[in-house]
């Protein structure tokens, strides 16, 4: 099993989606949505300690999670895990082979911090590189850092307002 906190902050005009989802809910329909964002990362987990705090031009949940199930464990000192905890669901999608009419993208940003405890017996062998990406569409950051017994996950995206030429569309799909 895994067990770790998990954290999604929005700001400005991408604050929006969570800050409607955190007011607009009943307090238990709220905490059945943060349990739907964490479990369709983490299969089988059960989180606590859900907080959330919304400030002026910010909104931030954090939780605690544990699953006996999100490594796989093919062999004896082996375990592989994603290191996204978040599916992000609210990002656009760009599923179409080719466009006729341009996109019309919003702004958008997330940050994602996922901390994993690595169970006892197991070590770190080896992380993905850092990278960042940077285009006209948007910003694209993910960092791994290993420190004691834990793995912490960083991934940052900004996505740029603006509207996108259909002529543009196959870049678009590769960001």
């Amino acid at each position: 099993g895994v067990e770790g906190v998990v954290s999604e902050k929005r700001q400005g005009d991408a604050s929006g989606r969570l800050r409607r989802r955190y007011k607009g809910l009943s307090a238990d329909d709220y905490r059945k949505s943060v349990e739907r964002t964490i479990t369709s990362g983490v299969p089988g987990a059960a989180y606590s300690d859900l907080k959330t705090s919304d400030a002026h031009d910010e909104i931030e949940w954090s939780a605690k999670f544990a699953s006996p199930r999100f490594a796989q464990i093919p062999q004896a000192q082996l375990m592989i895990f994603r290191a996204g905890v978040l599916r992000m669901v609210d990002l656009p999608r760009f599923s179409e082979k080719s466009r006729k009419l341009p996109v019309v993208m919003d702004a958008d940003a997330l940050l994602e911090t996922a901390t994993v405890k690595i169970p006892e017996g197991f070590k770190v062998d080896e992380l993905p590189d850092s990278f960042k990406l940077d285009s006209p569409y948007g910003r694209v950051e993910a960092a791994w850092k290993h420190e004691g017994n834990q793995v912490t996950f960083t991934r940052t995206l900004a996505l740029n307002s603006l509207t996108v030429p259909a002529a543009e569309y196959p870049a678009l799909k590769k960001f």
